[in-house]
């Protein structure tokens, strides 16, 4: 039986069937003839979409194009073939039947022969599988058994030996973590022993069968317990439902433990920023999100949420601006840029300026988080504690910033 190509891309059987690869225009009659002669196949000059379809099937099943022969050739391949024997056409009849009626005589014959392969020898069987598996194109794909291994029993023992001593096999897997900052990708050989498909034969298997792709986050190179962490990840799934004790196949699935601090885009900056109280512009581009993070690490003050008239009183503390100077409403920005320049200035923090008792300092904030600390000091529930710490590494990094450690 032919089995004809579906035109989803996923259907992962069709490198295996006959017809066109999916995701391609070639389905129009025009583009069938063109593969036809970009192939050197014999055509009509004018078939039907449906016949022009047939005559790929043939095409790609080795046939040959009856069209380009004559009648006496015709009725020669018909009398080799013993056509009398399986259709109702005497000897006598075929000497009178015209070429348009041997055509879909002969094709219908191809279509119905039987070769009988178990009887040839298991070195010449051999060889047919090694031609078969190598004519297989090499595409990213999941990993699929060939029909042939779906025949029958004896058949799957020979062409799985030959199936995975000729065909390589892909792993990609993709990497997160605190660890790994920007991009890289690397390729790491794997020795795969027969634990991975238990169901097929362990001397199908060799050292270097199949290779890892590491598209990761990371300056440095994975090591040997990161190659053992994706070990763990490896997933056993059925290849076919319908066929379940056919064998497993790998699948290599994504380990995540949490966000960290791998950066990855604006979102990130985002819930960072929204989880920690710090107020900011929704519209900020990445870069200025990363500053403000950076802010907030640091345990700096948001200046967006304060009013014109609290940002002066900050101003004026610092000595940015005169005591009598007022500053408009349009300079709003050009003052929150002077305040966040005035905190990256780390010898304003030691010169030692007395602030007045309104303005929220540094020491402020510290006092504020170690006090939160102690009203929850009791509490053993994991969110109690889990913020416990985080409050702990900010006074950490307050104290660090300060000159205190």
């Amino acid at each position: 039986m032919v089995q004809l190509v579906s035109r989803s891309r996923h259907d992962i059987d069709n490198v295996y069937k006959l017809g066109f690869e999916p995701g391609r225009s070639v389905y129009s009659l025009n583009r069938i003839l063109q593969y036809f002669d970009d192939a050197g196949y014999y055509r009509p000059t004018r078939p039907s979409w449906t016949h022009a379809f047939q005559l790929v099937v043939r095409y790609q099943s080795g046939l040959l194009s009856y069209e380009k022969y004559g009648v006496a050739e015709l009725r020669a391949f018909a009398a080799a073939c013993e056509i009398t024997r399986t259709c109702s056409v005497t000897r006598c009849s075929l000497e009178k039947t015209r070429k348009a009626d041997l055509v879909p005589i002969l094709e219908q014959a191809d279509d119905e022969r039987t070769f009988r392969l178990m009887d040839l020898p298991p070195e010449l069987r051999n060889t047919i599988y090694v031609a078969y598996l190598a004519s297989l194109p090499t595409m990213p794909m999941r990993f699929i058994q060939p029909p042939l291994c779906l025949a029958s029993r004896q058949l799957r023992d020979d062409t799985l030996k030959v199936f995975f001593s000729t065909c390589s096999f892909t792993l990609v897997f993709h990497v997160e973590g605190h660890r790994f900052r920007g991009r890289a990708s690397e390729t790491y050989g794997v020795s795969v022993d027969e634990t991975i498909f238990q169901r097929h034969p362990p001397d199908c298997f060799n050292s270097q069968w199949a290779k890892l792709v590491s598209q990761r986050q990371g300056p440095r190179k994975l090591g040997i317990g990161d190659i053992d962490t994706m070990r763990l990840a490896l997933q056993e799934v059925a290849s076919d439902k319908r066929f379940p004790w056919l064998g497993y196949l790998p699948q290599w699935r994504r380990t995540r433990g949490g966000r960290a601090w791998a950066w990855e885009g604006r979102g990130d900056y985002k819930d960072y920023l929204d989880r920690h109280g710090y107020v900011y512009k929704r519209s900020l581009r990445k870069a200025q999100l990363f500053e403000l993070t950076t802010r907030c690490q640091r345990g700096l003050l948001s200046y967006m949420k304060y009013d014109l008239e609290e940002l002066v009183q900050f101003a004026r503390a610092r000595g940015l601006i005169s005591g009598s100077a007022t500053v408009a409403a349009k300079h709003r920005a050009k003052l929150e840029a002077a305040l966040e320049r005035a905190d990256d200035n780390t010898t304003f923090r030691r010169s030692g300026i007395v602030l007045s008792s309104s303005t929220p300092t540094i020491e402020h904030q510290r006092v504020a988080l170690h006090t939160q600390r102690l009203l929850i000091r009791r509490s053993s529930s994991a969110t109690k504690v889990r913020k416990r710490k985080r409050m702990f590494w900010e006074i950490v990094q307050i104290r660090t910033w300060q000159g205190d450690y």
